[in-house]
């Protein structure tokens, strides 16, 4: 290829490089969104943990634990759990 002809590829693929990068960045930002509150979000299952260490005095580690272990014996999901702790319609005080 010519001087030019070169010169010319590199600007074309320079042109696409930023409409794929701006593509990806604007699917990135939809499916953050998506997520945040979406069927994959644990964000309510953090803030139960949160609770569940500050009514046991433990770690959240541990409270997370907690959370899961109460999940598994009634048969409920850690989502069901974590929702009714942050709502206050359960707590783990002794």
């Amino acid at each position: 290829l010519s001087p030019t002809e070169l010169e010319d590829g590199a600007v074309l693929a320079s042109i696409a490089a930023r409409h794929v990068l701006r593509r990806a960045l604007d699917d990135l930002d939809s499916l953050q969104e998506g997520m945040a509150g979406g069927p994959f979000s644990r964000r309510e299952q953090h803030q139960a943990s949160g609770m569940v260490a500050a009514q046991l005095q433990i770690s959240v580690d541990d409270a997370l634990v907690v959370l899961r272990g109460h999940a598994f014996a009634t048969g409920r999901s850690v989502r069901e759990v974590a929702a009714d702790v942050v709502a206050r319609r359960m707590n783990f005080q002794p």
